[in-house]
């Protein structure tokens, strides 16, 4: 066989990738020093999520009746999500079908969707 020779200046980039790729999962993974949850984005799609016991989540689920438009203003008039980041939830819920929009205590998310409920005209 071949032997492979890596040249140092890319065994030196590559330790330099792994290990900040490494420290940046285990942060990920224990929830990093005093952070009680994830970021919201890290939450996007996730079926297991570093956090705390008694945190809900509130999910929004794709259907057929609200349009893009629909979603994006309901998200920012009902529980003040910026712009941008209702653009990115509303993205994520017709890719996936759903998204993670409140990630908090249970009265917390339980205010978040009777906001959202009522001001896209729905009850629960």
């Amino acid at each position: 066989e071949a032997e492979v020779v890596i040249p140092p200046e890319l065994k030196e980039r590559a330790a330099i990738f792994f290990s900040a790729l490494l420290w940046y999962c285990m942060d990920v993974l224990s929830c990093g020093e005093g952070r009680e949850e994830l970021p919201l984005w890290l939450l996007q799609g996730q079926t297991a999520q570093c956090v705390k016991e008694d945190t809900f989540l509130t999910l929004l689920y794709n259907d057929e009746d609200h349009s893009y438009g629909d979603v994006i203003s309901a998200l920012v008039h009902s529980i003040k999500v910026a712009h941008p980041e209702a653009v990115s939830i509303a993205s994520m819920v017709d890719r996936k079908g759903r998204a993670v929009i409140k990630v908090a205590d249970e009265k917390q998310c339980l205010a978040a969707r009777d906001a959202l409920s009522k001001t896209s005209g729905r009850s629960r």
